[in-house]
């Protein structure tokens, strides 16, 4: 997906919008012994590198702006290390980290933040940052439909819908503007019990581009998954009484991704489920997921080959902007509260592509994310890039792994009447003996170095094995080191690190975390944060 940067002021004031408070601070809990709220003891924890066999741990506490020193007196000078240093802080500045030692040897300086490129961001990301800041709005000013407060879905309202009958969308036209929108005539070409496929009537959406037979296989798929996916995570709303959610296939999504030289594969967006007004013109008054067309020839926009679009874009996108309509119905609609902050919001639309068994997408997100941990953090407070997805959906997808019920956990995240760090900490609580979020992110990192490393089988520190999805034929879970099979080509070699000569410095993103490979033992490793920073360290034993 190509790149592009800044639009207008505008554009970026949404990009950067601080949906989220930044509550941070130090602390200087250890993340494993369960102390915050948890009652687990772990037995490989240890407080001297000495004490360390392969695969065990040890937590460095150097919150605010104190250091810590590690003595590595009595071990064997053969020993391999991994040390993860962190922020454990919930959004705002990236922390500024140290480590120094005895070793005699050029400083190594970690990526940083300032070297990342942070300002750039793909059409799909600026269509995403001003729908979901917009829905912000909506939520403050709109009234509530009536239609959507009630608590089983009908279609004793709704006007009879028919094979080949046309209907006309308005399908917004600007990336930076939820106001603005053309008119697409499109007829029905599926009706399912959960939902209704429109085509863009365009003759140039021809049997070539999107057959009747792939139409009617995208059907039957999303038409199982939007059940599924509902009975996981929540019913959407219903403000048309169709019982349905309509899926409009359209060549105006396609142009939308070209005007910025990308692609936009679809979209939710929380304005049709309001009337039209004069603050809402572009209302459909409906639940409508949009989504591009194949455009093999580059016809309306950046070119996207029929395969590629059908096997691997279209059933990914359908899942992930599903999420959006039932998060957006059970947070405003059902529990009265403000819209789910958008790490968050955007990570369960990609942890739901992976349960639904559309995660083939998720791999080439997260892959950017582990080349460069230290400047990516899993709260952001603003709509996040592609490498701050791939951390969130990680991220969630451990948290999915740990908890007593995986299920009842992204359950308890739509429908919690909560949102952020907040909802995550309360949803996940009484899962595994750790509740808080600075314990989720240290050991979230833990498993970021062992997973496939072949150091440790213990399932509290590494991911599943990924399976396949025996319906879809696709990866479900997470592979850290390995051929994604993907249909892009990825391919993961774990979370980079740097090698440790002796000193080295990182500004590691709030909610991130960078990794050091020690292959020389020192007599002692000192590590410092910036002040403010609820910063942490975990010492892990290699070989």
């Amino acid at each position: 997906m190509e790149k592009i940067r800044k639009y207008s002021s505008l554009a970026v004031m949404i990009l950067s919008l601080a949906l989220i408070g930044a509550c941070g601070g130090s602390s200087s809990t250890n993340p494993f012994d369960g102390s915050s709220g948890g009652g687990v003891e772990f037995t490989n924890e240890y407080s001297s590198p000495s004490e360390l066999g392969v695969g065990d741990i040890m937590y460095v506490n150097f919150g605010g702006s104190s250091s810590a020193t590690i003595d590595f007196s009595g071990v064997d000078s053969s020993a391999k290390f991994v040390l993860v240093v962190g922020s454990a802080n919930e959004g705002g500045s990236a922390v500024s980290m140290s480590l120094s030692s005895d070793l005699a040897a050029p400083v190594e300086k970690a990526l940083s933040a300032e070297a990342a490129v942070d300002e750039e961001y793909s059409a799909e990301e600026i269509m995403s940052a001003w729908l979901r800041a917009a829905e912000q709005d909506l939520a403050v000013t709109e009234p509530v439909p009536e239609a959507a407060v009630s608590a089983v879905k009908s279609m004793s309202a709704a006007k009879a819908v028919s094979m080949g009958q046309v209907e006309t969308f308005r399908v917004l036209s600007n990336l930076s503007s939820t106001s603005t929108f053309t008119m697409i005539d499109a007829s029905v070409r599926c009706i399912g019990s959960s939902v209704i496929f429109y085509v863009d009537t365009d003759p140039r959406i021809n049997s070539n581009v999107l057959s009747d037979s792939d139409i009617q296989s995208l059907c039957s798929e999303f038409d199982d998954v939007a059940s599924r996916e509902q009975q996981l995570l929540g019913e959407t709303s219903d403000v048309d009484g169709d019982g349905k959610v309509a899926i409009l296939m359209t060549k105006q999504i396609n142009m939308l991704g070209g005007y910025a030289g990308g692609i936009i594969t679809g979209f939710f967006w929380a304005g049709d489920l309001y009337d039209v007004s004069s603050s809402n013109p572009a209302s459909n008054h409906r639940e409508i997921i949009y989504t591009m067309v194949p455009d093999p020839a580059g016809t309306f926009g950046t070119t996207v080959t029929r395969d590629f679009a059908l096997n691997s874009l279209l059933p990914a996108v359908l899942p992930h902007e599903l999420q959006h309509a039932i998060n957006y119905n059970q947070h405003v609609f059902v529990d009265g509260t403000p819209p789910e902050t958008n790490w968050l919001n955007e990570g369960m639309s990609h942890l739901a592509e992976d349960i639904m068994g559309y995660g083939q997408e998720n791999p080439s997100r997260y892959a950017l994310y582990l080349s460069n941990p230290s400047n990516a953090g899993v709260v952001t407070l603003r709509q996040p890039n592609l490498y701050e997805r791939g951390a969130s959906y990680l991220f969630l997808r451990y948290l999915y792994e740990q908890a007593a019920s995986g299920d009842t956990f992204v359950r308890n995240l739509e429908q919690s009447g909560l949102t952020g760090v907040e909802n995550v900490e309360a949803s996940f609580a009484g899962g595994s003996g750790f509740s808080m979020f600075h314990e989720f992110l240290a050991r979230w990192t833990v498993a970021l170095a062992m997973t496939d490393e072949g150091i440790t089988a213990d399932s509290r520190f590494i991911y599943r094995d990924r399976v396949k999805d025996s319906a879809t034929g696709h990866w479900e879970g997470v592979c850290l080191s390995c051929e994604a099979d993907d249909g892009r080509g990825t391919v993961l070699t774990g979370v980079a690190k740097s090698t440790y000569h002796g000193s080295a410095s990182a500004t590691v993103a709030a909610s991130g975390a960078t990794f050091y490979d020690i292959q020389s033992v020192p007599g002692h490793i000192t590590v410092g944060g910036g002040s403010g920073g609820a910063n942490f360290g975990v010492l892990m034993r290699q070989y």
